[in-house]
This record gives C-alpha cells, structure tokens and sequence, in this order.
C-alpha cells in the first residue's frame, strides 16, 4: 500500500484504519468494489478529493472535519460510508452556490440535531442532508407512490422536520435548508437542469410550503457548462 499521508493528504488517518477493517470484515463493500473496478489511486485521489474541497469550504482539518461530522465507525455498510461522502459533498456544493461559515454539528445522543449550520448572506441556516441511495428506483413522475422521487422527499421531509425546527431554534437560525442528494437512477441520469429546477418547486409545495425553509435537490452529475446540477428553491436572496 502506498504511503497514504502523502499521496492522499486530506484523508483523515481514521478513515484508513476503517478501510483495513473493511478489508477482513466487509469484503463486498463499495469502497472496495470500486478500486477492482477504476483502481487503487483513481479510487482516493476521487475521495481525497472530496475531502480537500470541504476542508477549503470548513478550514478545519481533514481530522477535525471527520470528527465533528461523527462518522460511525462500527458500522460497516455501504450506505454509512456514503452518507459520510453525501455530507461532505452537500458542504462543497453549498460552498459553491454562496454558503460561508459551514460546519458540521457532531450528533448528539440527548438530542438530534441537522447534519450542518451555514450562513448565506446575513442568514444562518440549519441544513439537514438526505440522500436516496443509488439501489433504489426513482422517478418524478412516477406512478407508484415508493419509486416517486416527489413523494420521496416530501416523507423524508416530514421525517426530518422536527429536528429542523428545533435546530433552528436551538442554534437562533433564520432558516432551515433540506438538502438532497439524489442519486438514485434514472434520476440522476435522466433528469436535466431544467426539469429538476421544477421538481424542486415541486416538492416544496407538496412539502406544504413551509415557512422558514428551503429545499435543494443536486445529482453529483454536471451541466452542459461542466458545473454541477443543482436547484434550490425558494431563491436564495
């Protein structure tokens, strides 16, 4: 294995001692299929990445940075690992749309608490990040209630609504943002800038229009201008 400090500088040391567990206890497990299929280095130069981009967006260390997003490290299954990704993406792309003083808020036995609190403008918002795994089947208009990305988001919505309203008023936010990863097919492939702009709307309204609060909805796949997809609404402004 090569010297991982240097090669992969923004990966936290932690995450190496999760990745040799994985090795003997969880052999199936994505991070490994990945480096079978695309290789060793393509697979974390690609997290590195990931990492790098949330550590300029936070400046806090790759350490500091794994530790206050609460990583479970006994729980070894895909989806743990891809909501640990799922988060730190959320944190590039809101960067990237205008978002400063991002930062994770560690989990809380007491209480449950947003994934992240970022500040847009003179607003502070309490951000929620959920993700629709890539093994699941999603389509806007689909008609069967469980592969409807609408329907989706708004149960997950409501799952997550009582921890937004108490989060905001907890951290004295302005406003609540549910970010959604959505990486489930055929979305993610199928469904363009302009029509996700009006599945966010969408959603929002069924959602009930809530007061205080906004919605986004990106894939991880780029535009015609290589810039990534995304659409939040109500407008940030």
């Amino acid at each position: 294995m090569p010297d991982s400090s240097v090669q992969y500088p923004a990966i936290p040391q932690k995450l190496w001692i999760y990745y040799k567990r994985l090795l003997t206890k969880n052999p199936r497990h994505k991070i490994l299929e990945a480096i079978k299929k695309q290789g060793y280095d393509k697979t974390w130069r690609g997290i590195n990445d990931v990492f790098w981009h949330a550590i300029q967006a936070t400046g806090m260390t790759s350490n500091k940075l794994y530790e206050e997003i609460g990583f479970e490290e006994k729980d070894l299954d895909d989806n743990n690992f891809q909501a640990l990704l799922g988060r730190l993406r959320s944190i590039n792309l809101l960067h990237e749309v205008g978002f400063q003083e991002l930062r994770p808020l560690r989990p809380k036995r007491s209480q449950k608490e947003v994934d992240l609190l970022g500040r847009f403008g003179k607003k502070l918002f309490a951000i929620e990040v959920i993700r629709s795994s890539e093994k699941k089947y999603s389509y806007p208009d689909h008609e069967k209630p469980s592969a409807n990305s609408i329907t989706y988001i708004v149960g997950r919505y409501l799952e997550k609504r009582p921890q937004l309203d108490s989060s905001i008023k907890n951290h004295t936010c302005d406003a609540g943002l549910l970010v959604v990863i959505m990486d489930s097919q055929p979305f993610k492939a199928w469904v363009p800038t302009e029509e996700l702009i009006q599945v966010t709307k969408d959603a929002f309204l069924k959602m009930g229009n809530p007061a205080k609060t906004y919605l986004a909805i990106f894939t991880g796949m780029a535009n015609e201008e290589g810039k990534n997809e995304f659409a939040i609404y109500p407008l940030l402004n």
